[in-house]
């Protein structure tokens, strides 16, 4: 599938395939607020809503049910709680936090720590997770009066690749992360930037690891010596800021960080 190419999945004719606790009740509507209605297993015994979806993915109807029946399919934690939980409307959605029922430490590294936790599930069983610590990190992207934008090439051994990126690093402990862009960006282009202006954060994979990126957008530059750590090896190139939006949208710059940090210039810029 190429970069901008659409693929249309849900139709008004498809059907949900049925499932055991979340049913398709009804089948299609009329029009564009005809949608399929289904049954929302919730927290607490015997506790679930029927949602009515618009075809447009939006709410259209939400009705709060009891059935005792469902009681004997919770845990007995979840018995405990008070039976009718649907007074209330900020309780119509299903309570999805996961408790740590314990943990262990299988890897320590220099960058991440591996840890292997037991989890309570909502629904009252129990699932092993791999959770990666990582100590957050930056990237910046450093924009000049020209409106050039000046970028590393490394190769990233976990792809065996040559990436194009910003230029980037990890915190160093309790490190502020304006400081740590102020620094990655000598270190790796010997840049200083006179302004730094705060782009916000990403989690940069929150299915398994902690790793909380910030973004900066770097001006005012002016031209120091670089200074990398020692098993770092970069080239430095420099190109417009539209081509490389344009490599952001056509694919041909694949690394997160740099694609996120890309796009937040241009829509704080109105590039």
């Amino acid at each position: 599938m190429q970069v901008g190419e659409t693929s249309k999945f849900y139709r008004p004719d498809n059907q949900a395939a049925p499932s055991r606790r979340n049913r398709v009740l009804g089948g299609r509507g009329g029009g564009r607020g005809g949608g399929k209605i289904r049954r929302l297993a919730l927290p607490g015994p015997g506790s679930c809503a029927i949602i009515k979806f618009t075809w447009g993915g939006g709410v259209e109807e939400i009705k709060p049910q009891y059935r005792p029946e469902w009681d004997k399919k919770t845990s007995g934690e979840r018995e405990s709680r008070a039976v009718n939980r649907m007074g209330r409307e900020e309780e119509y959605l299903m309570d999805l936090t996961e408790r740590t029922l314990s943990s262990e430490t299988v890897y320590q590294g220099k960058i991440v720590t591996l840890l292997v936790d037991q989890a309570e599930l909502p629904n009252g069983m129990q699932a092993k997770r791999e959770v990666v610590l990582h100590p957050g990190g930056v990237a910046i992207l450093p924009l000049d009066r020209d409106g050039n934008v000046t970028l590393v090439q490394q190769y990233r051994y976990p792809f065996h690749q040559l990436l194009l990126e910003l230029p980037a690093g990890k915190l160093d402990e309790g490190e502020d992360h304006r400081v740590a862009a102020a620094r990655e960006l000598s270190e790796e282009t010997g840049l200083e930037a006179g302004e730094l202006t705060y782009l916000g954060c990403i989690l940069a994979s929150p299915g398994f690891c902690t790793e909380k990126l910030h973004m900066y957008l770097a001006r005012d530059l002016s031209r120091a010596q670089s200074h990398p750590d020692d098993d770092e090896f970069l080239n430095i190139v420099t190109m417009p800021f539209e081509e490389l939006v344009q490599k952001v949208m056509d694919g041909t710059l694949e690394d997160a960080k740099t694609v996120a940090t890309v796009l937040k210039t241009k829509v704080l810029l109105n590039l």
